[in-house]
Order: C-alpha cells, then structure tokens, then sequence
C-alpha cells in the first residue's frame, strides 16, 4: 500500500528537515497504568507525558520532554528542549532554570502534570520514521514509520533502541 500511495505524495509533498530519523520515546505512567487506560476510553480530556529523542542520547544530548493534551479530538504538544540530564531531573522533580518564558511555561505545565500524578518510566517505544511535508500547506504532514519497538524494562533513552517488534516486517504506520 505503502509503495502505490507513494507516487502520489511525492507529487504534492517533500521530505522534511527530520525526513529519516530514529524516534525513541520513553512514556510516564502511574504504576497502575491509568494514564493509557484512561486515554483508551476516549474521554474528552486526556494527556500524557513522555520523553523523546532522535537517536540514542548521551547525559548532554538534547532531547524533548513532551506533555501531549487531547481536547475534544483537538491535540496539544507542549515540547521543551532540555539536555538528557536535565530533562531527567525534571522528571524527577527538578525544576531547571531558564531565561526563555515560553520554555519557562511549557516546563511549569509539565511540572504540574508531575505534582498531579505519580509518574514513572513505564514503556519505552521506538521507530524509524520517513516524515514528508507539503509546501503549499506546510501544516499538512505525513509520516511513515516502521521497525516500530517497545520494552518495558531498561527504561533510559540512553539504553538503545532495543526491543520486541510492534509490526510485522515490511509493515508501516501511517
């Protein structure tokens, strides 16, 4: 399916500035997984907080501490950019200093979700991601991942993209 729609985006649409990238995310969660049960329910409301990278990071590798809001199927991304180190302070708790208001916000909200709840890394799942963008309309976006992986032990960024397949081979998620 992959290979007879391809043509067709390719005719409107480009590959991104991240075109080929390794996408590894790590989920919070309360040990009891409530956060994902809930948001299997579909309610109006949901969110969920994780951890993301491009590629396997290092204490001084940026990474994305990520809270995702879901409002009547109208999805929010609240995103800041922090090193590894510091973003795992934050999730432990930590508030880090900026000059930056809207990356001071951003870490405030998440800082709230993290007093809400009691989170911890519960999943982590990783991918290889074709990202494509049209230019006529550069809020459209395409992506196309495959090799997608999860574990549920070894729960650090740092630890690789090990982990037990999602797809079968030759599958994508569009």
């Amino acid at each position: 399916q992959l290979f007879a729609l391809r043509p067709a985006l390719e005719a409107h649409m480009e590959p991104d500035d991240f075109a080929h990238s390794s996408i590894y995310n790590l989920y919070y969660d309360m040990p009891d997984f409530r956060l994902i049960r809930r948001s299997l329910e579909k309610p109006a409301y949901k969110e969920k907080l994780r951890l993301r990278s491009y590629g396997v990071p290092d204490a001084g590798s940026t990474v994305y501490a990520e809270l995702k809001k879901k409002y009547r199927g109208i999805v929010y991304k609240r995103r800041a950019a922090l090193t590894l180190r510091r973003a795992e302070e934050l999730l432990e708790g930590h508030m880090p200093d900026t000059d930056d208001p809207v990356q001071r916000q951003i870490l405030h909200e998440i800082s709230y979700c993290l007093s809400r709840y009691t989170l911890f890394p519960k999943m982590f799942i990783g991918c290889k991601r074709l990202a494509l963008f049209c230019p006529s309309d550069p809020g459209l976006r395409v992506t196309f991942d495959t090799a997608l992986r999860y574990r549920n032990t070894e729960l650090k960024l740092s630890c690789g993209s090990f982990g037990a397949p999602i797809l079968k081979e030759n599958m994508f998620l569009m």
